[in-house]
């Protein structure tokens, strides 16, 4: 998810704070709205098993 967030950063998304854990493992992190048209959306690491 770093690496994601890392280029999409690169290309010009903005995001509302840092990485952080999420449930059951996973690391979460979620785009700012004004880079989606007004759409809030997260982003979320697959659990480590």
């Amino acid at each position: 998810i770093e690496g994601e967030v890392e280029r999409m950063e690169g290309c010009g998304i903005q995001f509302l704070g840092k990485i952080r854990p999420g449930s059951a493992g996973t690391k979460v992190t979620f785009i700012h709205p004004k880079s989606l048209h007004g759409v809030l959306a997260e982003l979320c690491s697959h659990p480590k098993e």
